[in-house]
């Protein structure tokens, strides 16, 4: 029960988290769509750290950031550096973290796509987004996550050893009649038989067997 609740869990999870990072790429190749089709100054669209709007930083043919939204550019990967040059074709997807203004770290979301002037690739435009609501909710998601695995893996041990319980019931009568019968040699002992499966067929062929030795010990007296 626990490795599937481990199991499961793992699952969601990582389901979860791929379609955030899904979405999240989605959102930011419109960003950045909408920016190599219209404005190319960059500058924030929203907010000081972009929300939904995003983050814009240029690069021009040599990676070299030329335009950016915050007072220090946020840092320029060797694979947005590559898609700048023209040494790298398709659209540069990563995670970093960043230092605030007030000192506080925020983690982002970056794509890097090549801008074409004509048949000449002349940089490329970074858009980023902050990632701190969609790490929040993982975070959210695993507490959760492992409170209820612990919870629903205590519940189906309890409920196991009640249920193992009440199965190994007539095995315990069983071998409490057994036990009495061999100390005392009373034949009269019985088992009560509950039910047509397995044990109670045993406990029925034990009662038949103690009928028999009564029997015969009844038989041997006379």
């Amino acid at each position: 029960m626990a490795l599937a609740v481990v199991l499961t869990s793992s699952l969601l999870y990582l389901t979860t988290a791929r379609t955030l990072r899904a979405q999240l790429d989605q959102d930011l190749r419109q960003i950045a769509d909408d920016v190599v089709a219209g404005d190319m100054r960059g500058g924030p669209r929203r907010d000081p750290f972009g929300g939904a709007g995003g983050l814009v930083q240029v690069l021009d043919r040599d990676g070299n950031v030329v335009t950016t939204a915050t007072a220090t550019p946020f840092p320029v990967s060797e694979g947005a550096v590559a898609l700048a040059t023209g040494e790298g074709t398709e659209p540069w997807y990563e995670s970093m973290t960043i230092t605030a203004d007030g000192g506080g770290q925020v983690p982002l979301r970056v794509l890097t796509v090549a801008v074409r002037v004509g048949p000449q690739r002349v940089g490329a435009v970074q858009v980023a987004v902050p990632t701190t609501q969609q790490v929040a909710t993982l975070a959210r998601l695993r507490r959760l996550l492992v409170v209820g695995g612990i919870v629903g893996t205590g519940l189906a041990g309890l409920i196991g050893w009640a249920l193992g319980r009440r199965a190994t019931r007539p095995v315990a009568d069983l071998t409490e009649v057994a036990e009495d019968v061999r100390a005392t040699g009373d034949l009269t002992r019985r088992i009560e038989v509950d039910g047509d499966d397995e044990l109670a067929r045993l406990a029925t062929t034990f009662n038949e067997m103690l009928a028999a030795l009564e029997r015969t010990q009844r038989s041997q007296t006379q």
